[in-house]
């Protein structure tokens, strides 16, 4: 969950940032995914190697290229070109991220939110992602006067400025 905490008002006399503008602007979420890795050890790499055995109508050179990526790395990651341009391979090997939940308001609120859902590729790990999420966070948080990151434990990042900011 994203929290963002900021000063309120009115939409006739708007502050310069309102949490709901700073939450659209954290919600690039979007515009930066999680690059999906192929990783020999996963369940999804072992899938695909039953495809290859028992699925005939699999193409041909994807065949082949699973063969070929049990022992060369090269391989591998031209499988993992090939097979990421199909969504649902895509989202089966990496890490995935929807923004799915948003606060509605028709006010300037003090504080809006938004939830950030991940299914975690089975290589990676809640903490990875978490630091991953912390990152592009404090990177966005520069470019507001004032922001400040703040992780809750594991239910996630609230983000407020220093006039609403009652930790410091």
């Amino acid at each position: 969950m994203l929290m963002v905490s900021a000063t309120g008002g009115h939409t006739s006399v708007p502050p310069p940032h309102n949490s709901i503008s700073i939450l659209s602007c954290l919600v690039e979420f979007g515009a930066n995914p999680i690059r999906p890795q192929l990783d020999r050890a996963t369940p999804i790499c072992s899938t695909v190697q039953c495809v290859r055995q028992h699925a005939k109508e699999f193409p041909a050179h994807l065949r082949a290229l699973i063969k070929l990526s049990t022992h060369s790395d090269s391989a591998l990651h031209k499988l993992e070109a090939e097979l990421i341009k199909d969504q649902a391979y895509k989202s089966l090997i990496g890490t995935t991220q929807a923004i799915d939940l948003i606060q509605e308001s028709d006010t300037l609120p003090e504080e809006a939110w938004a939830v950030v859902n991940h299914r975690i590729a089975t290589q990676s790990s809640v903490s990875a992602v978490q630091q991953l999420d912390t990152d592009i966070l404090k990177h966005l948080a520069k470019e507001f006067n004032q922001l400040h990151c703040h992780r809750l434990g594991h239910l996630g990042i609230w983000v407020g400025t220093s006039s609403s900011d009652t930790n410091g």
